[in-house]
């Protein structure tokens, strides 16, 4: 699997207090279940060798954040998958950057379970 494992370890030490359920390697890299769902996912930007990350946000913060630069919808062999969004490298460089973009993660799965 293509992924970074440094990239992983400072997801895990984020997720440290979160219910990770299972961690998947999957679709090329590396998915980290929480309460039981798909939450975030690292997988390398093909041609760059960068990694990104996959994150379940939900349709309201994908519109929210799709416009940004270092963002996109996540479309699998040409299907749209509704809830997912990539954010690449440049948008998670510090620790801050990346705790920001878990965090949202993290909140819309803790918003599933209401």
């Amino acid at each position: 699997m293509a992924y970074s494992k440094e990239l992983a370890s400072r997801i895990r030490k984020l997720l440290s207090d979160a219910n990770v359920t299972e961690e998947i390697e999957m679709m090329g890299g590396l998915v980290f279940m929480v309460n039981g769902r798909m939450s975030i996912g690292i997988k390398q930007e093909k041609g760059s060798g960068l990694d990104k990350l996959m994150l379940k946000l939900g349709q309201a913060e994908i519109t929210k954040w799709a416009d940004e630069a270092e963002c996109e919808p996540v479309d699998l062999g040409g299907r749209k998958m509704k809830a997912f969004l990539y954010v690449s490298a440049q948008a998670f460089e510090s620790d801050a950057e990346l705790k920001t973009w878990v965090d949202r993660a993290l909140q819309y799965n803790l918003e599933q379970e209401k």
